[in-house]
């Protein structure tokens, strides 16, 4: 699966055929407006932003396990490209750093990976843009036992991401 969302980026699309999918600064200064994002995650992520540069990169968008086929040997395609566009380089890796928080192994394998592809900083705003959304979104769900469980599993990362956050700085 690593291996599936890290060759996409691989490719090369033809001018004009993706565009980025959102604006970094607009979705940091919606989600500080909503409470996600203090002063000082604000003036970090701002810093982390400009030193990631305008490099855009192609993305699936959303990685979610019922956008991956499995198959045999050990193959993996992508389907749903719903969301696929340009992004900082990482995010469908952030993505799933998230998503697969409860696989023993996952976010190492996906921190090796991310050390060994230079994208720490840009890594770092993408899972920014990740989790505050899913933080989001998981709030505002009606309370049951889904929710409890996501945001269970969502606060720790936050305050993970938070603590990498500010010692970056």
């Amino acid at each position: 699966m690593l291996d599936t969302i890290t060759a996409f980026p691989q490719w090369a699309p033809p001018s004009g055929v993706l565009t980025p999918v959102f604006d970094y600064p607009n979705r940091l200064e919606r989600y500080h407006r909503a409470g996600f994002f203090d002063e000082c995650d604000r003036a970090a992520l701002y810093e982390l932003l400009a030193q990631a540069g305008p490099v855009w990169q192609a993305n699936h968008g959303d990685p979610l396990p019922t956008n991956l086929l499995l198959a045999e040997p050990g193959g993996c395609a992508l389907l749903d490209f719903e969301f696929t566009g340009l992004f900082l380089p990482g995010f469908d890796v952030a993505m799933l750093h998230i998503l697969l928080a409860e696989t023993p192994g996952a976010q190492a394998s996906i921190g090796a990976l991310v050390g060994e592809a230079g994208i720490e900083v840009a890594f770092l705003v993408n899972q920014a843009m990740v989790l505050s959304r899913e933080l989001r979104l998981h709030t505002e769900l009606p309370e049951g036992e889904f929710r409890q469980r996501r945001l269970a599993l969502l606060r720790p990362e936050w305050d993970a991401f938070r603590a990498r956050l500010h010692t970056r700085r």
